[in-house]
């Protein structure tokens, strides 16, 4: 395969990154956000965000995995507060795949309708009907969907209003009652394929590992600007040898991440459901573990000032303990990895 990005998917990766540079927060202060942030989710459904993965006849703009990589780590290396994941990603491929109605799947895409995947209480694996969870990436949205265990079917049900206490400042959790009120938001389709759910599962994976590169992208730059300017005993700190260490260290963690990221991107729809689901916890399982690395590497190069407010550095932390959390650490990735490798093929 050519690892390389085609022309279109490169100028597709810098129109996103200048969107999310417009829509990411300028400073701690702006966090959490305020208000359901219906006018910058408009701007996301205007560039074809919102509806890439859904069909052309509801008003998508269908793309592989690695254009869904590119868009969640230019977004997650701003920090972006919206539901991109969660709604687009996950909320979306599940009604898609669940053959939900052209309506339903149109107001997706228009961002007339947000949605939240729910979680069990541990974030590690999508909730089912009857039980107690949290409506993950929850801004701004409509109602949360769960799993009818007996049917396989996608039921709409509505998470607690007030948000939860997260450590992440950029994202919104609310809690799911287990037995929250169910609400009519249109067909839901009928029940969900297994290979459709692996194909869902690998590339909401996929999207938390390149949320995750995206974040430790800006977890170094942040730090290397930081060391570059910052003078001790009359020099730049950046020209300590120890400190260039730590810095390339982290660049290189970075590389290997964005590539495996892109790889579990583009296995979403190039590989069987089975190899994708490897090549996305396998990705997840690097991210989660070198993400966090990375962002303490930041917080080490910028000395104490990076447990300040004003300063970002603990943002990007906050956000990339979540996103190691959220369907499973690299522990819970590795021991499905070898419970997939393990069990015996159909």
């Amino acid at each position: 395969m050519d690892a390389r990005l085609s022309d279109e998917q490169q100028a597709l990766r810098d129109t996103i990154a200048r969107l999310a540079s417009d829509l990411g927060p300028r400073s701690p202060a702006d966090l959490p956000a305020k208000d359901p942030g219906a006018a910058a989710w408009i701007q996301l459904a205007e560039m074809g965000l919102l509806g890439m993965r859904l069909p052309e006849s509801a008003g998508g703009m269908p793309v592989s995995g690695v254009e869904i990589v590119l868009a969640a780590e230019a977004l997650g290396n701003h920090v972006v507060p919206l539901p991109f994941i969660g709604s687009a990603v996950c909320a979306s491929s599940l009604l898609a795949a669940a053959g939900a109605s052209p309506d339903l799947l149109a107001s997706l895409a228009d961002g007339s309708c947000r949605l939240a995947p729910a979680l069990d209480p541990t974030l590690t694996r999508l909730a089912f009907l009857g039980e107690g969870g949290v409506a993950w990436e929850a801004r701004g949205v409509d109602a949360c969907l769960v799993i009818d265990r007996a049917t396989k079917r996608l039921v709409a049900v509505r998470p607690k209003v007030t948000p939860m206490h997260g450590v992440d400042l950029t994202r919104e959790l609310r809690a799911v009652d287990a037995g929250a009120e169910a609400v009519d938001i249109g067909n839901l389709g009928g029940p969900l394929p297994p290979e459709a759910l692996d194909r869902t599962l690998a590339l909401t994976l996929a999207a938390l590992s390149a949320d995750l590169v995206g974040v430790m992208q800006a977890a170094l730059d942040a730090a290397v600007a930081h060391v570059r300017d910052r003078v001790q005993f009359g020099v730049p700190v950046g020209t300590f040898q120890a400190v260039q260490h730590m810095a390339a260290e982290a660049h290189v963690s970075t590389e290997a991440a964005r590539g495996l990221a892109w790889y579990a991107g583009w296995a979403v729809d190039e590989l069987d459901a089975h190899e994708a689901l490897l090549a996305a916890r396998t990705a997840k399982a690097y991210c989660s573990e070198h993400g966090r690395a990375v962002v303490e590497t930041s917080m080490q190069m910028h000395g104490g000032v990076a447990f300040t407010w004003e300063y970002m550095v603990h943002i990007l932390v906050r956000r990339a303990l979540l996103d190691r959390q959220t369907l499973g650490d690299e522990h819970a990735q590795l021991e499905a990895i070898a419970e997939q490798r393990t069990a015996p093929r159909p």
